[in-house]
């Protein structure tokens, strides 16, 4: 794998760029952010060291549905579909599984604060 740095300020990539690559923060944090209905990038969440960031569109060969910014000086480790392939060819079969279960996972949860905000806000209108 190939090391990346990118400044504080810095955008790893953009949402709607082609994937190529996922990344490994190795040190730093990354804010994640999201277009709004004016075209503003919107911070959703922030991602640390320790961590991959940009592995659903890279496995799903899709566009970027983000932007990530490093929120201060991040090094990372690169993965492309090269260092995927060493793995064997069973590799991107198992990974895309966990990352089918993983976004279940968060679309499960989402569905659940959803539902748990909507209740919270019918009792403070009772």
């Amino acid at each position: 794998m190939k090391n990346k740095k990118i400044k504080c300020g810095e955008f790893l990539f953009k949402q709607g760029d082609i994937s190529t690559e996922m990344f490994y923060i190795e040190k730093g944090k990354v804010a994640v952010l999201c277009k709004d209905s004016q075209d503003r990038n919107v911070p959703v969440t922030t991602v640390e060291s320790g961590n991959f960031i940009g592995e659903f569109a890279f496995f799903d060969q899709l566009e970027r549905t983000a932007s990530v910014m490093a929120l201060e000086d991040v090094e990372l480790k690169v993965i492309n579909q090269e260092h995927i392939d060493q793995f064997g060819a069973n590799a991107r079969f198992v990974i895309k599984k966990l990352i089918n279960k993983m976004k279940n996972m968060n679309e499960q949860i989402a569905q659940e604060n959803s539902k748990k905000n909507s209740e919270t806000n019918l009792k403070k209108v009772a």
